[in-house]
């Protein structure tokens, strides 16, 4: 392909382009004051949760000047970690104290701060591509009051710099496109910044190979994308030196704050399939509260392996507070390979594609949105759905209707969105080209590609991790939400070509 007009289109009638008014700074600062409003509107619903006293933990000790450590901000000792956590988080809330003093409020106006010029960024480089008033506005207001992202705004997460940065990294893969120039300066600054904040963030890269592909003949494309790279393994092999030079593995996602139960954790993950199977088991070995495991009813554990896990799990009640013994977690380990060994050769597939389903289109999930459900037995109420005993689930959630009003709106737009975002990409690779459907030019072609390989890739890593909170699919949201809109804004319109 090459450096030709991205988006020149022509009517069937006749030889003159029809222009769309370009987008105004009134345009781009009514995207931007409603997205601001909408997130600020949710500050009042702060709460603390998750890793958000692991991550002031890690602030402490940085503004203490005594690095990324563990240890009592209060004590005298200074143990530096690595593991599966990176220090930009950490040092932005450090970096926030230190100017403003101990307090949330400024944290949460400084994330919001952060995505509000990533959003604006991305509003320019659309601006650039289509020079489209309707398209900037379209794809502007969505992001700007999507369901899916104003929630985790409320929170001391690393959601919404994932957020800001995964829109920055897609507003420089629009603007290269829209200049006819990988833009690997500003892509790999960006990049090293998320990896920084959200490691996993990095199969966002993936994208940068369809539009470097799109723009340079094969071996220019290489030599970008090459640059790319190196330009962003500086920082984060500069991060491996650091953690080699204190004794420890050069990367790892394992934190070093994770219960050494590695058999446990191996049998977990022959079964289970959603965030809340995760949650009950998961969680309450990692704070050493074996009394509080829940284990679901599941078809993927029979009931013998049931019997055997329910005796191991008893042996543990009287252990809250201390690890998990090694012959236990053995024991856990035994179970998983005598499932593995028995089971069929579909099994391990069947329980990758139910991951995949949940975690796309799990209809409990409050994607950051005040809409908790507490106080009820999750394992009850799947189990009541999965049996259509609709009268037992709406036993089981009575008092919650606004809440589950709030729920259903948001797992229709996740629905609508998702499920929109396959067809549209479909319909961009597949579909017949005409001068009326823009989305089917060659430039976007090419971003439609970067767009679905960053997400597949996101979605199978995570599956197949077993890391199943909807959270982890938080960075592909403003990518989804870009595609899915241009496809539909951009059908029977003409846009003036900017090259």
């Amino acid at each position: 392909m090459g450096n030709d007009t991205v988006l020149k289109m022509k009517s069937n009638e006749s030889d003159i382009p029809v222009a769309i008014a370009a987008p105004s700074w009134i345009d781009l600062a009514a995207v931007l004051v409603i997205a601001a409003v909408a997130r600020l509107l949710l500050f009042s619903f702060h709460e603390d949760v998750g890793d958000t006293r692991t991550y002031e933990l890690l602030a402490e000790n940085i503004l203490r000047g005594c690095g990324l450590s563990f240890s009592e901000p209060t004590s005298t000792s200074c143990i530096l970690a690595s593991g599966g956590y990176f220090p930009g988080y950490p040092a932005f809330i450090a970096l926030n104290w230190f100017l403003f003093g101990h307090s949330n409020f400024p944290i949460l106006l400084f994330q919001l701060g952060c995505y509000l010029v990533s959003l604006y960024w991305l509003l320019i480089a659309i601006g650039k591509l289509t020079n489209s008033r309707k398209v900037v506005l379209s794809v502007g207001m969505l992001l700007a009051i999507s369901p899916l992202q104003i929630g985790w705004f409320r929170f001391i997460l690393t959601e919404p710099l994932a957020l800001a940065t995964a829109t920055w990294f897609l507003a420089e893969l629009v603007m290269s496109v829209a200049i006819g120039k990988i833009r690997k300066y500003h892509l790999a600054l960006a990049l090293s910044i998320s990896v920084y904040i959200r490691p996993d963030t990095i199969l966002m890269s993936v994208s940068v190979v369809f539009v470097a592909f799109y723009i340079y003949d094969f071996k220019n494309a290489l030599k970008q994308i090459l640059i790319v790279g190196l330009m962003t393994s500086i920082p984060i092999s500069g991060w491996m030196i650091r953690n080699l030079m204190i004794g420890h593995s050069p990367l790892t996602m394992l934190s070093e704050v994770a219960p050494k139960a590695p058999g446990y954790f191996f049998w977990l993950n022959t079964w289970v399939v959603n965030e809340y199977e995760r949650a009950d088991t998961n969680f309450p070995v990692w704070r050493a509260e074996y009394s509080k495991i829940n284990l679901h009813h599941s078809k993927y554990v029979n009931d013998d392996e049931r019997k055997s896990a329910q005796s191991l799990i008893q042996e543990l009640l009287v252990m809250d507070g201390k690890p998990i013994p090694k012959e236990i977690d053995q024991k856990f380990e035994e179970l998983a390979y005598l499932k593995i060994h028995s089971q069929n050769y579909f099994k391990p597939y069947a329980i990758f594609i139910e991951r995949v389903v949940w975690l796309l289109f799990n209809p409990f999930s409050s994607w950051g949105l005040p809409l908790e459900i507490k106080d009820i037995n999750r394992s009850l109420l799947n189990d009541a759905i999965m049996r259509f005993d609709f009268n037992q689930a709406m036993y089981l959630l009575n008092g919650y209707k606004s809440i589950i009003t709030g729920k259903i709106i948001v797992f229709s737009y996740r629905a609508i969105i998702f499920i929109g975002f396959f067809f549209a990409v479909g319909y961009a690779l597949f579909g017949r080209v005409t001068t009326r459907m823009v989305f089917l030019s060659p430039a976007l072609r090419c971003l439609a590609l970067g767009m679905v390989a960053a997400v597949v890739t996101r979605i199978t890593f995570f599956a197949y991790l077993g890391s199943l909170e909807s959270r982890y699919l938080v960075e592909i949201v403003p990518w989804v939400e870009f595609c899915i809109v241009l496809s539909l804004v951009s059908k029977g319109r003409y846009l003036k070509g900017t090259q």
